[in-house]
This record gives structure tokens, sequence and C-alpha cells, in this order.
């Protein structure tokens, strides 16, 4: 009885219970997306499979305006909510539904003039791909800034339930309709459905916390600027850190080679996106302790000693069973990636630190790791340019941004509990 008092005082904590709830999420999540990665690799070949890699990669850099709105949003969703002020929430949702509804058309218009030039640059022979993936980044733009107010609130049930509808969906309809013989537009397609029923979920999920009658919400325009500027920064640079390598690539490399790497960083990445979970609880239970005078350096030690754990985890299968762990993914095809997987994932242990960093400065107002960031950008498209004979380049061109990338982000870091209130920044006239 002592051991189960124990484990229940631990999940009383609400940042644990939270974390345990947006990790359990993100493994079932995961799994869906090793079951769709695993049947598609094998129905496609490596090619067909570098190919849909490089598409999701490229929605997921193309979604960059959506990450800076969302970072934006949460932080002011959980003031809102920190001080019980529900009609200014509804307000919120708002105005970002209205912006959102602005962008879609804008990016549809864009994928349909661009299909050309980007089907060329990813060489895949099929620019009907481009315009699919402008319309699922059209309604992955609703879906993240919808999907932030939730988080904002720190609603986390609602929040992994939207997470799972997208990728269960992902992996359901990709799957079905590659083996129905639609092939990479199949998997894309599946993909678009995914992502609009998680859309639809989320705005019912939004419209539980935002019934309340809108209450006026003026802002200091400039303040705005600035801290979405900031943010906007921040989370640009993490995206592109995430994703830029496999577009470099599928540019730089041939298609069999691209789609062998496609299966080396995902695999590695598996690490990333489970420390991903941290910075989504970190972000608002940081700003809301911030909101209210109170030190959130707490947060920043639990989420590293998770991360801690993770790492210590997914680094001693890569180095132990890398070959296993390749083939558990995507078949012997692709094994003879393995003998790096262990060196790319150490690379996501150094990029996952640096986004729970950024993610904690962020929740704080403070923005000194921004150009830390980009220069790890630079260094990397720059490495990958120069030095491309073989993926051992690429990889070490990876590990040597990211792990750059994670020692600038500790500039400062423990001075980083002062609290920088949101009120100047958004506040009634």
């Amino acid at each position: 009885m002592p051991k189960f008092e124990r484990l229940k005082r631990v999940f009383a904590d609400d940042f644990v219970r939270s974390g345990a709830m947006v990790f359990g999420a993100t493994v079932g999540s995961n799994a869906f997306n090793y079951v769709f990665h695993f049947v598609v690799s094998r129905a496609l070949g490596p090619a067909g499979y570098g190919a849909v890699t490089s598409l999701i990669s490229l929605v997921a850099l193309a979604s960059i305006p959506a990450s800076v709105l969302s970072m934006v949003i949460v932080r002011f969703a959980a003031q809102f909510h920190a001080l019980g002020e529900s009609g200014k929430l509804a307000a919120l949702y708002a105005r970002v539904v209205q912006a959102g509804f602005v962008l879609f058309p804008a990016v549809l218009l864009a994928a349909v003039l661009l299909r050309d030039a980007l089907s060329s640059y990813l060489r895949l022979g099929d620019p009907v791909l481009a315009v699919l993936c402008g319309v699922i980044l059209a309604a992955a733009l609703l879906n993240t800034i919808a999907r932030s107010i939730v988080q904002g609130v720190q609603d986390f049930r609602r929040y992994v339930v939207s997470l799972m509808v997208e990728t269960a969906g992902k992996a359901l309809f990709g799957i079905v309709l590659v083996e129905l013989g639609f092939g990479v537009r199949g998997a894309t397609t599946g993909y678009l459905i995914a992502v609009v029923a998680s859309l639809a979920y989320t705005f019912s999920a939004v419209r539980a916390h935002t019934s309340a009658a809108r209450e006026p919400l003026h802002m200091d325009l400039r303040r705005l600027l600035q801290t979405a500027g900031a943010i906007g920064l921040g989370s640009a640079a993490t995206t592109v850190l995430t994703n830029v390598d496999v577009v470099l690539v599928k540019h730089y490399y041939d298609p069999h080679t691209a789609g062998l790497y496609g299966v080396l960083s995902l695999t590695g990445k598996v690490v990333l996106f489970v420390l991903g979970t941290l910075p989504t609880v970190l972000l608002p239970k940081a700003s809301a302790h911030a909101s209210r005078g109170e030190s959130p350096l707490h947060f920043l030690y639990r989420a590293f000693a998770a991360a801690g754990a993770i790492s210590a985890v997914a680094l001693a299968v890569t180095l132990l069973v890398p070959g296993l762990a390749i083939r558990a993914l995507a078949g012997g095809a692709f094994t003879s990636v393995a003998p790096l997987l262990a060196e790319y994932t150490l690379a996501m242990v150094f990029l996952g630190a640096a986004t729970i960093v950024a993610a904690f400065k962020i929740a704080l107002h403070r923005f000194d790791f921004v150009a830390g960031l980009w220069a790890a950008i630079v260094l990397e498209i720059g490495l990958v340019a120069v030095f491309h004979d073989s993926l051992a380049s690429a990889v070490h061109a990876v590990l040597a941004a990211s792990s750059f990338a994670f020692v600038q982000s500790l500039w400062r870091v423990n001075r980083a509990g002062r609290v920088v209130p949101l009120r100047s920044v958004a506040e009634a006239a």
C-alpha cells in the first residue's frame, strides 16, 4: 500500500498528471505513425516513400506561420484562463478564427501557383501532390490555431483527443488509400482527411471554453507585434531545424538515398516527438505562473529531469540494437543506415532539449535564444550544401547544428525566473 500511496501522490501533481496525459497521447500518436510508415514504406518502396516523407516535412515547414501564431495564442489563452477572463478568451477565439479563414484561400492559391516549382525542386514528377499539400496546410493552419487555445486553457484531455484523431486518421485513411493502389497521392489524401477530421473536433473543443459573452479586447499593438515577431522567429527556427534536413537531402541526393534517409530521420526523431510533449505542458503552465507573478523555474527542472530519463532510454536502444529499430519501422531494405542511427538520435536529443528551453523562455517573454537557433540553421544548411558526399556527412551536419542550438539556448537560463507580466501586452483599455 505505501507504494500505491506514493504513486498516488506523484500523480496528484498537476504537472505530472498533465505531462503523463500528453505523453500517453504522444506514444499513441507515434504508434499510429509507426503503423502508417511501416505499411507505406513497404508498399511504395524507397523512392515513393521518400516522396511521402519530403511532402510531410514540407507541410511542417510551411506550417511555421501557424506555429508562430499558436505560441502567441497559448500565452494569451493561458493568461486569460488563469485570471478568469472568459470573455476575453471568447474574443481571442473569434479573432484568430477570422484570421484563419483569411489565410485559408491565400494558402490554397499559393499552392496552385507554386505547384510546378515545388514538384521540380522535390523531384516529385506530380504537381498534384503539391496542391494536395497546400490543402493539408490550409486545414492544418486552422487546426493549430484552434488547438492552441485548448492547450492554453490546459484542457489537455481534449487536446490529446484532437491529436489522436489526426494521427489515427492519417494511419487509417492513408494506409487504405495506398493499399487500394493510389500510391503517393493516396497517402497524401489520407493525411488530408485526417487533418480535416481533427479540425472539426478541435473547433467543438474550443467552443466548450468560449461560450461566454465577448469582452472588449484591447492590445498594445507595438508590444504585440514585438512579441509575435520574437515568438515567430523562435518557433520558426525550431520547426526549420526539425524538418529542413529531410528537404535538403531530398534535393541533394538521389531518390533512393533520400528514402533511406527518410527512414533514418523518422526513427531518430521518435525521441524528439516524445520530448515534444514536455514543451506542450511547460509553456502554458509557466506562462500561467508568470501571469500571477510566480516563478516557474521548478517546471523547467522537472522537464529536464523527464527529458534526461527519456533520452537515456532512446540512446541505449539506438546504440545497442539500431538495426532492429530500423527494421521494425520500415523493414530490411533500409537497414544500411542503421550505423548512423545513434548519432542522429543524439542530435535529436540536443534539439529536443533546446525546444524545452525555448518554450520556457517564451513563456517568460525572453527571446535571447532566437539568434542562436537561426545561426544553427545557417550552420546546418551550409554544411549539407558543402558536404553531401554521403549520408554520414548529412548526419554530422545535423548533430553539429542541434548541439550548437542547445548549448547557446542555455545562456542565462538560470536568470530566467524573473517574471515579465503579460499585462503589458494585452489588457483592457
